[in-house]
């Protein structure tokens, strides 16, 4: 029988083959929490030594009666606590809630790495847009809005899992906008971190997950293999899955045995932020720190003008010095700049009809009749006794050629007392 070994291939190599794959083809990034480490976020492995720690400080004597029981089941908590993850959970948090707490404490003000910038562009701008993973964070999903503007389909809970695909007949396909798949809940949706949570699968992701992965090939990054969910998952798969598998260190026994069984690829890497970096390269994306500058400058500047307009005193004084900036362009003949003034008076003030006529008259000096009769109009709702606004009007209906308009105008800033200068 032939023994099959794992075959090892440089990162360089596995984003040539994303870069230059067919028209066919596709890729998703399945993370875990390795890739999350830059961000602030504590790796399951660190939770649990942590845990491990706290058990022992609050309970020492109970701790130990546990750790030498599940010692003679042959499991050796104490030497590698990260493998025993959900065992420590259900051990240190009896009550659920106080869990939910902890891991909310422990991610819900962490702000992504640079790697994500890089996975962000990925997501938003090639084919290769889904993000599986057994994370808790908002990393991926506030990357893409920050970094590229989009919005990301994100699936917090097995229930919505179906809501990836768009289905048209018989047909199944993935939609074209950066998706996020969190196979064991949202931070703030009851995450599953208890050892019978994800000791399997549940059904509605299995299902998904399976046509998923034939459309696409998986690139795995961070993900230790240490849960029974997803990890039982890629076990279960048809041997001919093809699967790369990104390694600081070496793989354990269980990640080995599942890449000989695909022929799978391993690939060692430093971290997730040199590894997203390095497809950034290649994909040609650059950070640039001026864009997220001017988008931020942006953002505040619509906040700044938005609190401004709640204050009507400030926005009154403001209002009439850009009329009458308004004006002494209106008399340069200067009537764009004039028009641009004008606006700005009427944002800050728009229950001033001598704006809203000033700009039409420029308008009409410019011949926008059309746009100047929208003004007039406005004007004379709010100042319904004011004869010149009706004269004003009348002119741009005579122009416009509407001559029954015109002359009511005209009749009416004759009855208002409007004497042509």
């Amino acid at each position: 029988m032939e023994v099959k070994t794992v075959e090892y291939i440089n990162l360089s190599e596995l984003i040539d083959t994303v870069y230059n794959c067919k028209p066919n083809e596709r890729f998703c990034f399945i993370l875990g929490a390795g890739a999350s480490v830059s961000s602030g976020i504590p790796t399951g492995a660190q939770m649990a030594t942590k845990w491990l720690k706290e058990l022992e400080d609050f309970g020492h004597e109970k701790t130990e009666d546990w750790l030498d029981a599940l010692k003679e089941e042959g499991k050796n908590i104490a030497e590698n606590p990260g493998i025993y993850y959900s065992e420590l959970y259900d051990r240190r948090f009896e009550n659920p809630l106080d869990g939910y707490l902890r891991l909310q404490k422990e991610m819900e003000s962490i702000t992504p790495s640079i790697g994500y910038y890089y996975l962000s562009c990925i997501l938003a701008n090639t084919k290769n847009n889904l993000v599986i993973t057994t994370n808790f964070d908002s990393l991926t999903e506030d990357a893409v809005y920050t970094f590229t503007g989009r919005k990301a389909l994100t699936i917090t809970h097995e229930a919505l899992a179906k809501y990836i695909f768009i289905k048209s007949g018989k047909r199944t396909k993935i939609p074209d906008r950066p998706i996020v798949a969190k196979i064991h809940r949202d931070l703030f949706l009851q995450p599953k971190s208890k050892a019978e949570d994800i000791k399997e699968l549940s059904e509605e992701w299995k299902n998904v997950l399976k046509e998923i992965m034939d459309i696409c090939t998986p690139i795995i990054i961070g993900y230790g293999g240490n849960d029974g969910s997803l990890m039982g998952f890629l076990e279960s798969l048809d041997d001919n899955k093809k699967i790369y598998w990104c390694c600081i260190s070496n793989p354990n026994d269980r990640i080995h045995n599942l890449l000989e069984k695909y022929d799978g690829y391993l690939v060692h890497i430093e971290d997730f932020d040199k590894t997203m970096y390095s497809f950034g390269v290649k994909f040609k994306y650059k950070f640039s720190e001026e864009k997220l500058k001017n988008d931020i400058e942006k953002r505040v500047q619509k906040y700044n003008i938005q609190i401004e307009s709640l204050d009507p005193e400030r926005n009154i004084e403001e209002a009439k010095q850009y009329f009458q900036n308004g004006k002494t362009h209106h008399l340069n003949k200067k009537y764009f700049e004039a028009i641009i003034d004008y606006t700005k008076a009427i944002y800050l003030n728009p229950g001033n009809d001598a704006y809203y006529n000033g700009r039409g008259v420029a308008y009409y000096n410019l011949e926008e009749y059309d746009t100047a009769l929208i003004d007039f109009t406005k004007a004379i709702e709010l100042a319904s006794d004011n004869a010149k606004y009706y004269y004003d009007r009348g002119n741009t209906n005579k122009y416009l050629k509407k001559n029954k308009e015109a002359e009511s105008d005209f009749a009416k800033a004759k009855e208002l007392g409007y004497t042509p200068t």
